[in-house]
């Protein structure tokens, strides 16, 4: 696997639909393994980590939910220095599923939010056959797009980040939304 899995401006997302959090893989545009994510059991919850490669050896990012409470942080593994933090929106029906941003300080700088409150409605009911799709967006400027595949066995969804011409996201915090909506199933 690539050691500069950051420095990428187009990823694929992929994980299992019928399992509760299976492992979620990145690959690069030419279907190269760049990440691998589990979930990790802590003292109070979950990790999510992502690692170099599949044998687990090396820690790159880790996702570590904060308690009671709906953000996560994102940390950089080999430093140990939060990168940002996400925080999920509180699942309403038929209202679009939304990640907010947040830097290093937890000033909300952006969010990643469904396109279209139609296709929210539709992908409710029926969760396998209309794909999700996502916007970016930090400091009211786009950064990129996240649109779910169709493919009813396999959740895979296309991380398209070209539009962040300024390096507004760090990838690291963009990669870790897509593995979480990833991993969290059509349903959201």
């Amino acid at each position: 696997m690539s050691t500069d899995a950051f420095g990428h401006l187009r990823y694929l997302v992929r994980g299992r639909v019928l399992s509760v959090f299976g492992a979620v893989r990145v690959y690069d545009v030419v279907g190269e393994p760049m990440l691998f994510a589990v979930r990790r059991r802590q003292e109070f919850g979950y990790d999510v980590c992502l690692y170099a490669s599949e044998d687990r050896r090396v820690e790159v990012l880790i996702v570590r939910p904060r308690q009671k409470s709906h953000i996560s942080d994102v940390v950089d593994a080999a430093t140990g220095r939060k990168v940002g933090a996400l925080k999920r929106k509180e699942w309403i029906p038929f209202a679009r599923d939304q990640w907010t941003f947040f830097d290093a300080e937890d000033r909300e700088i952006g969010f990643l939010r469904e396109e279209s409150v139609a296709l929210t409605s539709l992908n409710r009911y029926l969760p396998y056959l209309v794909p999700k799709r996502f916007r970016g967006e930090v400091d009211g400027r786009p950064v990129g797009t996240l649109r779910q595949r169709f493919n009813p066995f396999v959740m895979k969804m296309d991380l398209d980040l070209t539009e962040d011409f300024a390096g507004l996201l760090d990838r690291r915090l963009g990669i870790a939304a897509a593995v979480l909506v990833c991993a969290y199933g059509p349903k959201g």
